[in-house]
């Protein structure tokens, strides 16, 4: 057999060696030219178009994320302000109720009224927070596996949907049941025991 061909007429190790080298070298050298050529001007710039556009198209996904989250940001801020708002409000009502025995019964259904609010929208600032986490971590990380983030962005626009659906629309126990289904525990700074309307 001739050097570089091993006994069974295939190359040898040595001879793939060999071959890979000249061909790393020549395309090392050819990128290498090419590259240089660019920075001097003297020819145009070598583009992917397909990759150029899906990276674009990437980019585009990741602004409109990022203002899904700026958006969802700025509405759990107000949300909470609005519940810590509540709270206070059915404070000062319990507070009247004490001091005014010809309207007590009226302050009290009002403070526990706002109780309530607070209690819900307490787990819906809960959905909101777990919602902005989620987006936060799709928005921040690389998005590469464009399947995986749709499928995790339709599971947070269905939580965001259930949640503020039944919130504005007072239903307690949707409400209660969307939590249970993403798995959102919500711990009340402002936890209380029931009011008595709840007991009863």
């Amino acid at each position: 057999p001739s050097p570089g061909i091993g006994p069974n007429g295939t190359p040898s190790n040595s001879a793939n060696r060999l071959e890979y080298i000249k061909n790393w070298t020549i395309s090392t050298y050819k990128c290498s030219r090419q590259l240089l050529q660019e920075k001097m001007g003297k020819t145009s710039r070598t583009v992917d178009t397909e990759l150029e556009g899906q990276i674009e198209a990437l980019r585009d996904t990741q602004k409109k994320y990022s203002n899904i989250l700026r958006l969802a940001r700025a509405l759990t801020s107000h949300f909470y302000h609005v519940v810590h708002t509540q709270t206070s409000l059915g404070e000062a009502f319990g507070n009247l109720a004490n001091r005014s025995p010809e309207l007590q019964e009226e302050f009290l259904y009002n403070a526990d009224t706002q109780r309530n609010l607070v209690k819900n929208g307490e787990q819906l600032i809960g959905a909101l927070n777990f919602f902005v986490s989620s987006v936060n971590t799709l928005c921040h990380k690389t998005m590469e596996d464009t399947i995986a983030t749709v499928k995790v962005m339709h599971k947070q626009l269905m939580l965001f949907h259930n949640a503020v659906a039944a919130y504005f629309s007072g239903n307690q126990k949707a409400l209660e049941s969307t939590m249970k289904q993403f798995s959102i525990n919500v711990k009340s700074p402002n936890s209380t025991k029931p009011s008595w309307v709840e007991d009863h």
